[in-house]
């Protein structure tokens, strides 16, 4: 007859590597965090610096550094919205209103009631139709086209601006926007 006294020496061995291994793995994970928390906190003053620098396209570059490492990073919507918004002032200074009205679009995206977004964004979509001397049914075909290369659905938008150029053939905004999107 045999009898059991408790664990064997290789059960003992291997528990206590096993508890090792555990603290290890937690010594680690909280080191990971404590290291992307300090990760994301720099990154954070990187983009708000960005945006007192209105280096917007840098400051969208830090908020998806952060989304990587945080995606749930309570406030991100909001710095990508004033990025947003400050780059399609800037692009609307510039004369491109396709730009201006792209980055007004993804400022709504991420504000919904930023209220100067939506009075920029419809003041240069007016200014875009009138430049044009669209159609109703163009303009129409234009917004959606618009609305689509804003969310990144760039075939819909090259479909939408190759059927605005076939019939109106002269829209030079359509026709840059169309280059574009063959690009991405």
């Amino acid at each position: 007859l045999g009898m059991a006294f408790g664990k064997s020496n290789d059960e003992n061995r291997q528990q206590s590597l096993d508890e090792r291994e555990a603290e290890l793995q937690k010594h680690l994970m909280g080191a990971f965090l404590k290291e992307n928390a300090t990760r994301t906190q720099t990154l954070l003053a990187q983009v708000q610096q960005a945006l007192d620098d209105s280096d917007f396209t840098k400051a969208l570059q830090r908020v998806e550094a952060v989304r990587v490492l945080d995606p749930r990073h309570e406030g991100l919507e909001m710095l990508e919205g004033q990025a947003y918004f400050g780059q399609g002032l800037e692009l609307e200074k510039q004369n491109d209103l396709s730009g201006a009205a792209i980055a007004f679009k993804r400022c709504l995206a991420s504000i919904p009631n930023h209220y100067r977004a939506t009075e920029n964004l419809a003041n240069v979509t007016l200014r875009s139709n009138q430049l044009a001397a669209r159609s109703d049914a163009i303009r129409a075909q234009f917004e959606s086209s618009l609305e689509a290369y804003a969310q990144g659905e760039f075939e819909t938008a090259r479909q939408g601006f190759t059927k605005i150029l076939e019939l109106k053939p002269d829209d030079k905004e359509a026709a840059a926007l169309l280059k574009s999107t063959r690009q991405t």
